[in-house]
């Protein structure tokens, strides 16, 4: 599988504007960037894990439910103002 950057980007923007200090549920990611297909969100699911092995996520499993909650660190933030100055 091949990293995107775009996607990267559109992952972090959709963090960031959702979180409101819990945390960004996996299946909240999945849905609000869009695409149905079963390929699309695996590739939203391996971004997700490269950006959090990365540093850039903080991972929280939640027991109950055995759903990840994401939220952004300080390393995340950086890592978005650097891509969408890329973009610009």
């Amino acid at each position: 599988m091949q990293r995107r950057k775009e996607l990267a980007l559109r992952i972090l923007v959709l963090i960031e504007d959702m979180d409101r200090g819990s945390g960004v549920d996996e299946r909240n990611v999945s849905n609000n960037i869009g695409g149905s297909p079963a390929a699309f969100e695996v590739d939203i699911h391996y971004h997700l894990g490269l950006l959090a092995s990365g540093g850039f996520l903080r991972v929280e499993m939640q027991p109950s439910t055995s759903v990840s909650i994401y939220h952004m660190t300080w390393a995340g933030h950086d890592l978005l103002d650097k891509l969408v100055k890329e973009v610009q």
